[in-house]
């Protein structure tokens, strides 16, 4: 496995905290081998603009894990075609698209076979969208029907729809499993202050990666190898108000390091 830090670590209300030369940079010397690249960094970039990007990148020797389509059903073919171009340019294997058009998703796969283009698309496993739980996440890319197509897990997702992240639900998502990301939740305390987040008649809150009550980590990282798991791990911890963000990059590196 190989791990990789999403942008998202430097997402502010008032923008990006890092210009995307810096984030590479900074990713590259903290010890990661890869960069999530947000459509807050370079969704509005030209052509031109994503080759410098991807001189940057190979400056480093880093790698970009994955890239994001952001456009809903209405755009999204348009939107994606653009995407898929950057993807191009930037060398990634990956696009994460979020939509729950299932003969767009099965448009997007046969157009990628049709073109000869080697890039596979995931949704992520994410609260409030068709993909949340187990069961109907597979049921839906058994109807998509394509091997370009699959699921990215997220155990911070599980904890708040309720879901083990067991080594039986792993297997299950297994066959369509193409990428994993990280973020720290667990349930809050009575009367906890902090970045609650709430979720169903539940509250949670974000933690740090070393919190006991959090998630699992090694047990996740150990499940994901045993079932045969080889891709990116993608940290993807938000900004925390009164924390510094390369703190927690750098937190999160180490940990992960110790994994595998």
């Amino acid at each position: 496995m190989k791990i990789a830090l999403s942008g998202r670590i430097f997402e502010t209300e008032n923008g990006l905290e890092k210009s995307i030369d810096e984030f590479i940079r900074i990713a590259s010397e903290i010890g990661y081998e890869g960069v999530e690249l947000r459509h807050s960094q370079i969704g509005n970039f030209s052509i031109d603009e994503i080759k410098r990007v991807k001189e940057i990148i190979d400056k480093y020797n880093m790698n970009v894990s994955f890239i994001t389509c952001l456009e809903d059903e209405k755009n999204y073919w348009e939107g994606f075609k653009k995407v898929l171009e950057k993807a191009i340019e930037l060398k990634t294997g990956l696009i994460r698209i979020i939509i729950e058009d299932i003969g767009l998703i099965k448009k997007s796969c046969q157009f990628l076979l049709d073109n000869k283009i080697g890039i596979k698309i995931f949704e992520q496993m994410h609260t409030g969208t068709i993909f949340e739980k187990i069961e109907d996440a597979i049921n839906i890319c058994k109807e998509v029907g394509f091997s370009n197509f699959g699921l990215s897990v997220e155990p911070g997702n599980f904890v708040l729809s309720g879901q083990e992240y067991s080594e039986e639900n792993l297997k299950k998502i297994y066959p369509y499993l193409i990428n994993a990301q990280f973020q720290n939740i667990r349930k809050a305390k009575d009367n906890e202050k902090g970045e609650i987040i709430d979720y169903k008649g539940e509250r949670f809150i974000r933690c740090l990666p070393d919190d006991p009550d959090g998630i699992d980590f090694l047990n996740f990282i150990k499940t994901l190898e045993k079932i045969g798991y080889n891709g990116w791990v993608n940290i993807i911890e938000p900004k925390q108000n009164g924390i510094d963000s390369m703190e927690i990059a750098k937190r999160y590196c180490e940990k992960f390091r110790k994994l595998f």
